[in-house]
């Protein structure tokens, strides 16, 4: 199998358990399973352990999409506060998502589904220039500066979000900041 693959209205991705990094890769699993059972804006991610490759394959149904752009600001309103719960719900049981833009969400008609749980299954201590690439420019500096990706990383991507999808001039210039802010990290870092 390919590292993704897609049958029958499933994406199949292949992991090596190695690239998680760390033990504590079957908890983040078992915290998904939670979070979909609470809410409707996670999918229903199946995983299958392959122990003569010591691998993971991640099962997802594909989410049919519809036009959030044409919703009325009201049901904006609704489905962004909706799915800020359910993103708080995430952090309450101290996962992370760590990659909440606008590309990893998808409007199924009824509410913002948040896909690609990749980068947490994946979140460990990485490199500066490691992290930046992950969620380039959204994450936050405190994380950028330590190398790891938190609930402030999260939060900062909500942030973004809600500025993108309701205010879109504002949003413009809250990344050219949050873009600045990283260039001075990382130059300050480079000359340390």
């Amino acid at each position: 199998m390919s590292n993704l693959l897609y049958q029958n209205g499933i994406f199949f991705k292949k992991f090596q358990i190695l690239s998680f990094g760390d033990s504590d890769w079957l908890d983040r699993i078992e915290k998904q399973k939670y979070l979909q059972e609470y809410s409707n804006n996670f999918p229903q991610i199946n995983y299958q352990l392959n122990e003569s490759d010591n691998s993971l394959i991640q099962q997802i149904p594909k989410v049919r999409k519809f036009n959030f752009g044409k919703e009325r600001v009201n049901f904006k309103i609704r489905f962004f506060d909706e799915f800020c719960l359910a993103v708080n719900y995430m952090h309450e049981l101290n996962h992370v998502h760590g990659d909440i833009l606008m590309k990893n969400l998808i409007f199924n008609g009824k509410e913002l589904v948040l896909i690609d749980f990749e980068p947490s299954l994946k979140i460990i201590n990485e490199s500066q220039d490691e992290l930046t690439k992950i969620t380039y420019p959204w994450i936050e500096i405190s994380d950028a500066s330590m190398g790891v990706v938190t609930t402030k990383t999260d939060n900062l991507c909500l942030k973004a979000l809600e500025l993108f999808i309701f205010d879109k001039n504002q949003y413009y210039v809250f990344r050219e900041n949050q873009i600045n802010s990283l260039k001075n990290l990382i130059v300050n870092f480079n000359d340390t």
